[in-house]
């Protein structure tokens, strides 16, 4: 049976932390998807001098998927850019990213649904490249 909090994709990578980013940001690019922006969490939060082992959030976005979500229902920047974290959780690294087929589903939304499954396809796609 599906557990029905299950909102995400998560994999774990097969490769080192630094690896797995820069491997994710080229499928990305590849993809014809641009990165907007790569945060480094734990440089963020030994900043205020919390320790957590290395995490990363990817955040991405390609145009059209944009403008097509976006003009169906401006609310769905709650859950815009797509972001893939990466982190290291006992020596291993995984890659999570949004389950949009969840997304799709909650929101019931026929003007969405068809965008958010190609994402979904999309996400999917890099996360298993991560293995």
């Amino acid at each position: 049976m599906k557990d029905a909090r299950k909102f995400e994709h998560t994999a774990a990578s097969g490769d080192s932390f630094d690896s797995t980013v820069e491997k994710l940001v080229a499928q990305i690019e590849k993809g014809g998807m641009r990165v907007l922006h790569i945060h480094d969490v734990k440089a963020t939060l030994a900043q205020k001098g919390f320790v957590i082992e290395p995490f990363k959030m990817i955040e991405f976005c390609r145009a059209d998927h944009a403008h097509a979500l976006f003009s169906a229902d401006p609310k769905v920047g709650v859950f815009l850019p797509c972001k893939i974290s990466v982190y290291v959780r006992n020596g291993v690294t995984y890659a999570s990213a949004l389950d949009f087929k969840y997304v799709a589903h909650a929101l019931g939304d026929e003007s969405l649904s068809k965008t958010l499954l190609e994402v979904d396809a999309i996400i999917r796609g890099l996360i298993s490249f991560s293995k």
